[in-house]
């Protein structure tokens, strides 16, 4: 039990770390040509310092950005976009709020990808923290105590395992039991 937890946790660990890398390589990428464009479109010498700063300072906003996102546990959701949904009674409007909700589109979905790097890399090391210490008397008890459990086949007060929250609490993390923080009630997966 604790061994394929772990592996299916150090899987996930491992693409989330790969798509970081890809979100980060993008955006790399992306801020690469703009800052390389408007270089160019101003006309002046720069200073050979001037795009990897702009490059490296894009990064550390979309790091921090990233990182906030991930600490206070949201999740991007299409509702974040802001579009225009209002009805219209012209023309013009119908045409300005399509172009509004263009801008507003491109915007979300750049603004996703670009945090997406430092939150699948996050991701990535929660997922790794999460494992669980191989110990072979943990899981003799994790597996006696999920017989008992499915032996019952019902919600059971979860103070009746005071002596075991070890096993209890590894049994929770690795999906082989339902906990009810309300109701304070364990039950083996079905």
């Amino acid at each position: 039990m604790i061994r394929s937890f772990n592996r299916r946790q150090r899987i996930k660990a491992t693409g989330s770390v790969c798509l970081g890398v890809l979100a980060y390589g993008l955006a790399g990428a992306f801020f690469s040509f703009v800052a390389g464009q408007g270089i160019k479109m101003s006309g002046i010498t720069p200073a050979p310092w001037l795009a990897p700063a702009t490059i490296s300072s894009a990064l550390l906003v979309i790091t921090i950005s990233g990182w906030r996102q991930h600490r206070a546990g949201r999740t991007p959701d299409v509702d974040d976009a802001v579009m225009w949904k209002e009805g219209v009674d012209s023309i013009g409007a119908a045409e300005l709020r399509f172009r509004v909700n263009q801008l507003s589109a491109s915007t979300w979905i750049l603004s996703t990808l670009f945090t997406a790097g430092p939150v699948r890399l996050l991701v990535a090391y929660d997922l790794w923290r999460s494992c669980l210490p191989v110990d072979a008397d943990l899981e003799r008890r994790m597996a006696l105590l999920l017989r008992e459990l499915q032996s019952q086949g019902k919600w059971v007060a979860a103070d009746s395992f005071r002596d075991h929250w070890e096993p209890l609490s590894a049994l929770i993390r690795t999906g082989h039991v339902e906990f009810s923080s309300i109701k304070g009630r364990v039950r083996a997966s079905s």
